[in-house]
């Protein structure tokens, strides 16, 4: 019976509950969603249910663009959400926009050169901090710690972080630091087809562009997966790969204290030091990375500063 139920009301309750969502109706359209949602939840085997006939839905209800309905909508659990068959229903009605088209590669031609930066000179003793898969919204505090020292670092972004605070990237190269592309996804890139290489490469380098108005310089391999390949396409959408010689591991450890004597201890002149942003201890550790280097007579400073000229497609672990 309860099959049959299933049966019936999918196919059928769209046909006859339309009617009654027109015009001053409006407002019935979310109890037709949950309704819906409700028959799809039934049993496990509610996902294999076949898809409600939706049809010319979108003419038939004229504007679907009532906030109180995506409202509703978003209110639903998420369970119920995430079911196929209702978001599908609720993308025909435009309560949800479709599915984002995947990334493809930037066109092949002479990159823009970025404004050049302004190198320390000769830049002896100088330590390049660098912070992976931001920006997160902690990384303002991370900036005002630096910005406080008048201290540079460099940042390699996530594309869907970039787009969601292009407001905090321009922040970064408003003041002075180096903005990296890490890619879309975060994928081990030497394990991926080429033109999969190429997307998540130019993924990123679009992301920075419409952020901040320049292309990067520098890409960092997520996880340090790379080889001669992934090298040759990071070398073609031109820019560097930065790689590093101080691993903190803080990723692993989250130890504001452990991160500190890590990077301390290990710095040497020309050194670049891998950290990640994302993790408040990271954050925490910066005051004291950069009087502890200091105090081994070592400058914090960005790529940028540190290796002026970077050549497109070479690895770069230290000056």
């Amino acid at each position: 019976m309860e099959s049959f139920f299933k049966a019936f009301f999918t196919e059928y309750l769209l046909d006859l509950v339309l009617p009654l969502t027109k015009g001053p109706n409006m407002h019935r359209l979310p109890a037709l969603l949950a309704a819906c949602a409700l028959s799809f939840s039934l049993s496990p085997a509610a996902h294999a249910a076949p898809a409600a006939p939706v049809g010319n839905l979108s003419s038939n209800l004229g504007s679907s663009s009532n906030e109180g309905v995506k409202n509703a909508y978003r209110s639903l659990p998420r369970e119920i959400r995430d079911n196929p068959q209702i978001k599908q229903i609720a993308r025909d009605l435009g309560i949800v926009s479709p599915p984002a088209p995947p990334v493809a590669p930037a066109p092949q031609g002479p990159v823009p050169a970025p404004p050049q930066p302004r190198p320390r000179a000769g830049c002896p003793n100088c330590v390049a901090l660098t912070y992976d898969d931001g920006p997160v919204a902690d990384t303002n505090r991370l900036l005002d710690i630096l910005g406080a020292n008048r201290v540079h670092a460099s940042f390699f972004l996530l594309a869907p972080k970039v787009n969601a605070q292009p407001g905090l990237v321009r922040r970064m190269r408003d003041s002075g630091h180096t903005v990296g592309n890490h890619s879309v996804s975060h994928p081990e890139l030497n394990k991926l087809h080429p033109n999969q290489v190429a997307a998540e490469i130019a993924g990123g380098t679009n992301a920075i562009n419409a952020a901040i108005g320049t292309r990067p310089r520098w890409f960092r391999p997520p996880y340090g997966a790379t080889n001669g390949s992934v090298n040759a396409q990071i070398g073609n959408a031109g820019q560097a790969v930065a790689m590093w010689n101080v691993d903190t591991e803080d990723w692993r450890t989250r130890d504001t204290n452990q991160t500190c004597r890590t990077a301390v201890d290990g710095a040497r002149p020309g050194s670049i030091v891998l950290m990640h942003d994302i993790h408040p201890a990271t954050v925490n550790a910066a005051q004291c990375i950069i009087d502890g280097l200091r105090a081994k007579g070592l400058e914090p400073v960005s790529l940028d500063e540190m290796i002026p000229n970077p050549q497109a497609g070479r690895v770069y672990n230290q000056r």
